[in-house]
């Protein structure tokens, strides 16, 4: 709802009671006022994503398996092994096309190392121009405010947020995705030839970033925004012509844009294929593009889920903002008669209909394939947002009764886990408390993290986490919507820049072989180190150089030193204590230890 209608003399159940489109009259252009309020938004989302994504990003060593994953293409590139499909490891074909991996590689070569920091800022940088594109859409759609809020949300979702740190390719296809979607939606609306100059190169980018999905989804997003011009009188008079707004459709010239996108990516491709092959065929095209779709175990690809995994992973990656969704659909469904096929809003509710009916029915799901759909919730709370800034709602009560005592339960939760925290700080030992089985290591695990990361600054960041979640409640409390967003929004980025930058440093040193790897190298020396049963992307990304996988009846030829894992050695059966012992390697950190032994072939 508008100022001008806010600042009028009627009830306010009356404007309640009557909606208005989202869309404000058009400008003939853009005052100087308005172009220095997007400067501003700019600066101001770029102040808040520095702390959020950019600082201390190569801060926390690799500790899971995906992000050496793809560092170990990132340091072939960067080592010799070529850039159009460098093996992992000397033998094993990437999963992904290489726009990520080239992003890192050319990060790495400006300065001058392949490190985590440096294979980690593609991720990092495309978050922040997707953060952009947000300030951008909503600014020319309905408000620099409404653009700025869509920024705050989408940067502090928790899922965008773990993705713009991750060493993964997801952020770089989303902005791809991004960027080609609402090139999409503003050429709809506008009809003008200079979209199409950011659609087709945004759709070759997300298909060198991970493949067809770059053309399938803006593709299914356009037969959504044809099918909103659909003229049921036509299709029963036989006017075929007229069903739907085809002129639109050859306005969009996709012959000429889909082949654009396949010379640029094609290129790639046809390069891969000659080199790799049937294997790099049957990696790239068929396991990561056909055979996620196929519920058949034998035919290859993981993350196999029902239909209930995609929404409850949307909704965990979407918090805290996922608890908006209610009184957001609220309000679009009371403005539905008010809707044109050409309002924005109708173009984000198909963007978000299609990346998630993509990929709920394929059968591999992850929570991280939603990220492209991130952007248009952010627009349409961001939307919301600038909404109540005019005229806050008077209904809803019951949900922010229940959102106010949530925030209150979060302060106190964080505020008993400040004081276990400040415990541990104070030197009092938590030893004494034993568990069981996993949760023992569990529970060392966790000592063992907050001793390295509590510190003056995280005490005094969880204690503003604590008063800022309180402040929320209260304001939720005193029918505050606006003042509590913006509370929301400042307790979620705190936690998000605690958490990321000393926290998730802290467990990565407890569980990462990185130290592990360090004194394999040294233990080693000039001979060959050999996977035994086991093989492990982070082992080889720290050893700094290819480690071989010895066969089931390699152990014949006994080389010098072996990786294996801990469970397999332990074995009092096993054949290896015939011809090896353990090499003991002093380490400060246990966990990773535990995980892999180092052996080396006994004197004859």
């Amino acid at each position: 709802m508008t100022s001008e209608s806010a600042g009028s003399g009627e009830s306010r159940e009356h404007l309640v009671a009557t909606p208005e489109p989202s869309i404000r009259p058009a400008d003939s252009g853009w005052p100087i006022r308005r172009w220095v309020e997007l400067g501003l938004a700019l600066v101001i989302v770029t102040a808040m994503w520095w702390p959020l994504t950019w600082w201390r990003l190569g801060a926390a060593p690799f500790h899971t398996k995906g992000e050496p994953r793809e560092a170990l293409v990132v340091w072939e590139m960067t080592h010799g092994g070529g850039w159009i499909l460098p093996r992992r490891n000397g033998t094993e074909i990437p999963s992904k096309p290489p726009m990520f991996h080239w992003l890192g590689a050319l990060a790495s070569w400006v300065s001058g190392r392949t490190d985590e920091g440096t294979v980690r800022m593609p991720s990092a940088l495309a978050s922040l121009l997707g953060l952009y594109g947000v300030v951008l859409a909503g600014s020319a759609w309905w408000s620099v405010r409404a653009g700025m809020f869509s920024a705050f949300v989408l940067a502090t979702s928790f899922e965008w947020t773990r993705a713009a740190t991750n060493a993964r390719v997801d952020m770089v296809l989303t902005l791809g995705l991004e960027a080609s979607l609402l090139a999409l939606l503003f050429f709809w609306r506008s009809r003008k030839v200079v979209w199409l100059a950011v659609l087709y190169p945004a759709m070759a980018w997300a298909v060198l970033a991970k493949g067809p999905v770059g053309v399938a989804l803006p593709a299914l997003v356009t037969i959504g925004l044809l099918a909103t011009t659909w003229n049921a009188n036509a299709f029963h008079t036989g006017h075929w012509r007229e069903v739907v707004d085809w002129p639109a459709l050859r306005e969009l010239r996709p012959l000429r844009g889909l082949a654009f996108v396949a010379a640029v990516a094609g290129a790639w491709y046809v390069a891969a294929l000659y080199e790799g092959g049937w294997a790099f065929f049957r990696k790239q095209i068929l396991a990561e593009n056909i055979f996620t779709f196929v519920h058949d175990p034998d035919w290859g690809g993981g993350h196999r889920h029902g239909l209930l995994y995609l929404p409850v992973q949307w909704f965990l990656g979407s918090l805290p903002w996922s608890l908006l969704w209610p009184v957001v659909a609220l309000d679009v469904w009371r403005r539905r008669r008010m809707l044109g096929r050409s309002d924005p809003l109708v173009g984000l509710m198909i963007w978000i209909a299609v990346v998630f009916l993509f990929y709920e029915f394929a059968a591999s799901k992850r929570g991280v394939y939603l990220l492209a759909l991130y952007p248009a919730v952010a627009l349409f709370c961001g939307w919301w947002w600038s909404e109540l800034s005019d005229l806050e709602p008077s209904w809803g009560e019951r949900w922010r009764t229940v959102l106010a005592y949530g925030a209150h339960a979060f302060s106190a939760v964080l505020a008993a886990a400040l004081a276990g925290l400040g415990a541990v700080k104070l030197g009092l030992s938590l030893g004494w408390i034993e568990l069981s089985g996993g949760a023992s290591e569990a529970w060392r695990l966790l000592l063992g993290v907050a001793q390295r990361a509590v510190s003056g600054a995280t005490l005094i960041s969880g204690v503003g986490c604590i008063v800022l979640w309180w402040w929320t409640g209260r304001a939720l409390q005193e029918q505050k919507w606006r003042r509590s967003l913006l509370l929301v929004f400042f307790a979620t980025w705190t936690v998000a820049v605690t958490v990321r930058s000393w926290w998730l440093p802290a467990f990565a040193q407890q569980v990462t072989l990185r130290d592990f790897m360090a004194a394999v190298r040294a233990a080693s020396g000039s001979e060959p180190v050999y996977f035994w049963g086991i093989f492990d992307y982070q082992a080889v990304y720290y050893f700094y150089g290819h480690i071989p996988l010895l066969g089931a009846d390699g152990l014949e030829s006994a080389p010098a030193f072996l990786l294996v894992d801990r469970e397999a050695w332990v074995n009092p059966a096993s054949k290896l204590r015939t011809l090896y012992e353990e090499v003991p390697l002093n380490l400060a950190h246990g966990e990773a230890r535990r995980r892999l032994v180092l052996l080396r072939r006994k004197a004859s």
